[in-house]
């Protein structure tokens, strides 16, 4: 097993962003189910347990310049990386450590200190059970009292399907000597054999059929970490809940904002089960059977305290449109199925944040004039942040650091084929997607380029072609370079009448 801990390394981690990471989120979260929240508004301090590439650590760091960011991960290729973005970027209240839980669970570090944040992101399911012991007594190390510890993880029942498929894909990297993505297809291909030769693993199953197709389209990199791993076990809530109480931990909410309003949004027979369980353990598995939940963002508390004033609490947070919304939004997704929402409420929100930032107060104002109460407003913003049709605004951004780490990002896109897809803003902490065409558009805005529709098209063209990059329409490559410029031309056309204005009311540019 060696220094992984079964954990596979024959590739770097991803470079993702997860939105519900951000110390704002997670407040506004604890705050809806009704429990006290350290202050972000100041300095803090924030850990992050494999950190993996450090790329999302980093654009926490740029918007939160008042606190102080520490990442650990045991891949010294991960820790390189991070401190060179890092570095680049001039982020100084970012640090980067390389070390093994199970070392720092013996000695944790004087110099590394208590933290009000704790976060692990795909660590928990997907390490051995000695490894998960280490992480709790980290964590116990680690959290100061008050703190928020972030764990997301594999759950039961909902990765039940994937067990088949995830036990045939390590055998079969056991048995050959191809590369993880190698491996997924092949096992895919097995397993697409099986469907058609209605194997009764698949009868028993049916969502094994759906999980196939998903992987057909996912980025690879993401399949090897999900499913190559020596020690793959998807968690049963209690499982958890009761590992991290050794630490000193308890759950008060969870990081998909609408599943705090469960069991409320099930249907009424569900509904009854679920508040006839007793005490919180067993009403949270009784949800996850509801609507068979797969994975858990979960947000424990060390202390935790309740307050009944976390409405109040909530009134001040400011919310931003992310793009042009109407009042037409009717329904917001989640596991739990469609949430219809208020469409009166829904379209004067809508109207408001057109406007401008909002706070939920000024928003609950207006709502009252139309006869609307304070927790319908919070319910609504609640389902629009989860949808992302908005974002959370804080007046803590910083100007130069936001736009020194953006420049780092857009130029290692273009000239050295990162493969970055988020870019930070300066009016929130949820950073924006962005593929290798807004990147390009982002650098020559940022060096003051003006908006010109032609000009703009023509300097793309020039940039993608400079950086290696291929120029395609309805995912054929365009050689000639007059269907190349009409092609930028309609990129640019799109990214003006969309992007851009939210770009401009997020604070990217």
């Amino acid at each position: 097993m060696g220094w992984s801990h079964g954990y596979n390394v024959s590739s770097g981690y991803t470079y993702g962003f997860y939105r519900e990471m951000a110390p704002d989120w997670l407040n506004y979260a604890a705050l809806l189910h009704g429990y006290r929240v350290p202050d972000a508004s100041g300095a803090f301090r924030y850990l992050e347990l494999g950190c993996g590439q450090g790329f999302g650590l980093c654009l926490l760091a740029a918007s939160y310049p008042q606190a102080e960011f520490l990442g650990i991960d045991f891949n010294p290729e991960h820790v390189a990386h991070a401190r060179e973005l890092a570095q680049q970027a001039g982020l100084g209240n970012v640090r980067f450590e390389e070390a093994d839980f199970a070392v720092l669970a013996q000695q944790w570090p004087a110099d590394y200190g208590k933290f009000q944040y704790a976060v692990l992101h795909g660590i928990y399911s997907w390490v051995p059970v000695p490894l998960r012991a280490a992480l709790v007594q980290v964590l116990e190390r680690a959290t100061a009292p008050g703190a928020l510890v972030y764990n997301s993880y594999n759950t039961l029942p909902g990765w039940l399907s994937a067990v088949p498929l995830q036990h045939m894909l390590r055998q079969l990297q056991q048995q050959s000597a191809q590369s993880g993505p190698q491996v997924i297809r092949q096992g895919v291909e097995l397993f697409d054999q099986l469907i058609a030769a209605d194997a009764a693993v698949a009868q028993a199953q049916p969502p094994l059929k759906v999980r196939l197709e998903g992987i057909k389209t996912q980025n690879p990199s993401y399949l090897v970490q999900e499913y190559l791993h020596e020690n793959w076990h998807p968690l049963w809530f209690s499982q958890v809940a009761g590992e991290l109480g050794g630490a000193k931990l308890n759950y008060v909410a969870t990081a998909t904002l609408p599943e705090n309003y469960l069991p409320g949004v099930l249907r009424p027979a569900l509904r009854d089960i679920v508040r006839a369980g007793e005490g919180t353990i067993m009403q949270q598995e009784l949800i996850d059977l509801a609507i068979n939940q797969s994975f858990r963002r979960d947000i424990y508390c060390r202390g935790p305290r309740a307050t009944q004033r976390s409405l109040d609490l909530l009134e001040p947070y400011v919310l931003l449109a992310n793009a042009s919304m109407s009042g037409e939004v009717r329904e917001v997704g989640s596991a739990a199925g469609n949430l219809t929402l208020n469409p009166a409420l829904t379209a004067l929100m809508a109207d408001a944040l057109a406007q401008g930032p909002q706070s939920l107060a000024e928003l609950i104002r207006l709502a009252a004039a139309q006869g609307h109460t304070r927790q319908n407003v919070i319910q609504i913003a609640t389902m629009l942040l989860h949808a992302g049709h908005v974002s959370l605004g804080s007046a803590q951004r910083s100007d130069e650091r936001v736009v020194g780490l953006n420049r780092v990002i857009a130029n290692a896109v273009l000239a050295d084929l990162a493969p970055y897809g988020n870019l930070a803003a300066r009016g929130t902490a949820t950073a924006v997607n962005a593929g290798v065409v807004e990147m390009a558009l982002y650098r020559r805005l940022a060096e003051g380029a003006a908006v010109d529709p032609e000009r703009l098209a023509a300097t793309l063209r020039e940039d993608l072609l400079a950086a290696g990059r291929t120029i395609l329409k309805e995912a054929q490559v365009l050689q000639e370079a007059d269907a190349q410029l009409a092609q930028t031309t309609a990129l640019v056309s799109a990214f003006i009448a969309q992007t851009l204005p939210a770009w401009r009311r997020l604070g990217v540019l």
